[in-house]
């Protein structure tokens, strides 16, 4: 395949795997800077308000990220460095001096993962939300702002009721409907879903303040 292809497939991945896309999404942003060592990723993974429940062991983050060609793996020794297991054979090293030298994995997002992420960042998602419902734009912004604190979507609903004006409702069309709104907003990366409450993220509060302050 060639670098679009490559492309198409991670970003395919991340659209068929939502329950999970935030993390995968985070993990490629992470290790684009650096390579990061396992049992590190792994406790960052852990830690993260993006890792739910639907989500497998953060190893398996990883790794699926590698098979999908969006990271890189790499052997390390252990003061970090990468063991090049083909230099070390042909200097005569054997199969198990080549093991004993790789003490942990590190991962490197690549050219495809960082174009993956790039794709997934949620101002590129929520611009195209927008573009698709220019009319909602309003809607989109009240929402946000409400969510700022924890709220059910029960609360979202009935704020929405209260908030909107019938012939408004009637413009916005199913986007109106709360769990429509929800689902729009979250597939944007703007809003996450936990304990039982919706909230914004720290990405949907950088977009908030930038549609604040665009008066269109």
């Amino acid at each position: 395949m060639d670098f679009n292809d490559r492309v198409d497939q991670g970003i395919e991945f991340l659209r068929t795997n939502p329950a999970c896309r935030e993390i995968l999404r985070w993990a490629l942003v992470r290790c684009s800077s650096e390579r990061v060592e396992l049992s590190a990723f792994e406790k960052e993974v852990a830690s993260r308000d993006e890792y739910g429940k639907g989500c497998p062991e953060p190893f398996f983050i990883a790794q699926w990220l590698v098979d999908a060609g969006c990271l890189d793996a790499f052997d390390i020794d252990a003061e970090g460095n990468v063991v090049n297991a083909e230099a070390m054979a042909a200097q005569g090293a054997t199969d198990d001096e080549i093991d004993d030298a790789i003490a942990s994995y590190a991962y490197r997002t690549n050219e495809v993962g960082r174009a993956v992420a790039e794709a997934f960042a949620p101002n590129v998602r929520l611009s195209k939300l927008i573009a698709e419902h220019p009319e909602a734009r309003p809607i989109l912004r009240e929402t946000l702002s409400f969510l700022c604190a924890q709220h059910t979507l029960g609360e979202l609903s009935a704020h929405l009721k209260t908030s909107l004006a019938p012939e408004e409702a009637a413009a916005y069309g199913a986007l109106a409907d709360s769990t429509v709104l929800a689902s729009k907003l979250s597939d944007a990366g703007v809003i996450e879903f936990s304990s039982h409450n919706w909230r914004i993220t720290a990405e949907g509060r950088e977009l908030l303040f930038e549609i604040e302050h665009d008066k269109r």
